[in-house]
């Protein structure tokens, strides 16, 4: 069916460009050989943002306030509102010589990729815990790292994906897919799991309500 999207989750940008120029190269060629065909309805996704349309209340109709994009906006909010916070001091040390916005940006991923590889840790860090990925006490050099996060978290307000997903999750498990979701959803030249087991407990729990390639 033309008119319904495939969903194709790719690593990297470099990848999706390939994909798609191939693709085109195979699909509605005009004559066998010429190589110019079209490739349409392709919806090409991150890991990370194939989560956010599965699992996030509003999926792609509402901002996502814990988009990379808009993170990176809160976290330079709170870093000139922070002023000389000494928790925050460290900080100076990541990217010297940066602008403020370069350094917001790095950050912003970081703490995108936190919520994407260690959920766990990220629910600990909003309890008051700060713990590292394994579970054990960070070290007095990364003790800003949680503190960032609780100044973001506070100032972006509600729940963050780490911490709504695990109900969420069960939800899909039990049927709760979105109709936006279409009947088939791959991954495609992936030389690595994106988030390890959280991300496969996701494509487990995704694969009992649509057919998931890999």
């Amino acid at each position: 069916d033309p008119m319904a999207p495939e969903w194709i989750v790719v690593a990297s940008a470099g990848v999706e460009r390939w994909l798609r120029l191939e693709m085109a190269r195979r699909l509605g060629v005009s004559a066998p050989g010429t190589g110019d065909g079209i490739a349409a309805n392709l919806d090409l996704l991150y890991p990370g943002r194939l989560v956010r349309r599965v699992l996030d209340v509003g999926g792609d109709q509402e901002p996502d306030v814990w988009d990379v994009g808009h993170l990176t906006w809160v976290v330079l909010d709170v870093l000139a509102a922070a002023g000389a916070d000494p928790r925050l001091g460290p900080l100076q040390e990541l990217a010297p010589g940066a602008t403020l916005w370069g350094r917001a940006r790095r950050l912003a991923d970081l703490l995108d990729r936190y919520l994407l590889h260690r959920p766990e840790m990220i629910r600990q860090w909003s309890a008051d815990n700060d713990i590292d990925g394994s579970g054990n006490p960070l070290p007095a050099r990364a003790a800003w790292q949680p503190h960032l996060w609780r100044l973001v978290h506070e100032r972006i307000g509600g729940q963050s994906p780490a911490e709504s997903r695990p109900e969420r999750l069960a939800a899909l498990r039990d049927g709760a897919c979105p109709d936006e979701v279409p009947e088939r959803v791959s991954l495609f030249g992936m030389t690595s799991i994106p988030g390890g087991v959280p991300f496969v407990e996701f494509l487990d729990a995704l694969a009992a309500q649509r057919d998931v390639s890999v």
